[in-house]
């Protein structure tokens, strides 16, 4: 019948293979042992190799840890690095904000004046516009005055030349009845009608030249109305009126 063996002498056994170099298989064991179950000495062997195993496990994490550790650290100093960079960033965005908004409210000053510039301009034109109207029309009766005013202007001194010519003709032929009726016996008659009809002729001509002026003032008139340059009423009197 085969000795047990405990626990402790098969990983003794082990560790001794281990640092022999050599390999702690299951004969091996038994062999240094002298006794105790394959199924036994298996067993232990298994619970070995799994400490083992987890032994490696938390090693590697504990190594793993202070790696971590060394890379976080050099991540804070990056990260420290980069926040004193955005630090330097932020105040000089701050600074640039602030004379941003400077002149946001500088530019909002200037559209206001600007505003009230174009709206006072609007009014000035509005007024302008109407003004204009106010003149156009009053243009417009100007217009019709002085052509109203042109005709009748036209229509007198039509009038007034007929009616020059009608005496004149009055005149010439009263004349002429006064020679008829003269005799040779009334030769100082004669005498005193060739007096009379000397001062006729005289007043004749200065009616011909007054028909003459009456025809270039119309037609002085009749051109300016052409060339629409409105009259003054106080030329037009003056015209009119000699």
């Amino acid at each position: 019948m085969l000795k047990k063996v405990s626990k402790q002498a098969v990983i003794q056994v082990v560790e001794k293979l281990i640092l022999a170099n050599c390999m702690p298989t299951i004969a091996a064991i038994r062999s240094q042992l002298n006794s105790g179950s394959e199924t036994t000495i298996h067993k232990y062997l298994s619970q070995w190799k799994w400490q083992c195993f987890v032994k490696m496990v938390i090693d590697s994490n504990k190594q793993s840890n202070i790696l971590i550790d060394q890379e976080l650290i050099e991540e804070h100093r990056a990260l420290k690095l980069e926040l004193q960079k955005q630090l330097s960033h932020n105040e000089t965005y701050a600074k640039e904000l602030i004379n941003a908004e400077a002149t946001i409210i500088k530019l909002t000053e200037t559209n206001q004046q600007f505003q009230t510039t174009v709206k006072k301009l609007q009014n000035d034109l509005d007024a302008t516009t109407k003004e204009k109207e106010a003149l156009q029309d009053c243009y417009q009766k100007l217009t019709e005055a002085v052509a109203s005013n042109r005709d009748a202007a036209i229509l007198q001194q039509e009038q007034t030349i007929e009616s020059l010519r009608q005496e004149i003709q009055t005149i010439n032929q009263t004349s002429f009845n006064a020679v008829q009726q003269v005799s040779f016996a009334g030769h100082d008659a004669l005498l005193q009608e060739k007096v009379k009809t000397l001062n006729l002729e005289e007043k004749v001509k200065e009616l011909q030249q007054l028909v003459v002026q009456q025809q270039n003032k119309l037609a002085i008139l009749s051109k300016a109305l052409q060339q629409q340059q409105p009259l003054e009423f106080a030329n037009y009197e003056r015209i009119g009126h000699g």
